[in-house]
């Protein structure tokens, strides 16, 4: 007997799996690129940037950019059209997505104060984040940023724009 309240099974759709590995694949070369194009772009760390490595930089980011659209296709194909009611669809999701969100988005913006209180040099803050706009590890500026997150994200975590999106 089915119970009424739970959806009906998943069918596993190959030709999408497939879509989402290249864009994984599209994805994780995207990420790679980005510490090139964030130095020639801040300076981070005061470091210049061969200008031949920043323009196969520059051109193999422009060519794994389509990640970002495939992704958003593979997210609307898989959750719409919604066969469950709203307020069920609403509580099923925002949870799933809002508390880690919220996490890893603290975690992130506090990262440069704790490896300030670690000791770790400055130049770590460009290391793990390469477009930070600065190096300045202060409590302050961290609790500020988690302040502005039901409102913004700051370039520490520049890949949680897809959560606002």
């Amino acid at each position: 007997m089915e119970n009424k309240n739970t959806e009906p099974a998943k069918r596993q759709i190959v030709w999408l799996d497939m879509v989402r590995l290249v864009a994984f694949f599209l994805l994780f070369c995207c990420h790679a690129v980005d510490p090139f194009n964030a130095s020639a772009t801040y300076g981070a760390g005061g470091e210049l940037v061969d200008p031949l490595s920043l323009s196969w930089a520059q051109r193999w980011g422009a060519v794994v950019r389509p990640c970002v659209p495939l992704f958003v296709m593979i997210t609307g194909a898989l959750l719409l059209p919604v066969r469950v009611s709203m307020g069920t669809f609403c509580r099923k999701r925002i949870p799933r997505v809002l508390f880690p969100f919220l996490l890893w988005s603290v975690v992130y913006y506090l990262t440069p104060w704790i490896t300030g209180l670690m000791g770790l040099d400055k130049s770590i803050v460009f290391d793990l984040f390469p477009w930070a706009e600065t190096d300045d590890r202060s409590l302050a500026v961290g609790l500020t940023y988690v302040a502005r997150i039901p409102y913004t994200f700051n370039f520490i975590a520049c890949h949680m724009w897809y959560i606002y999106m």
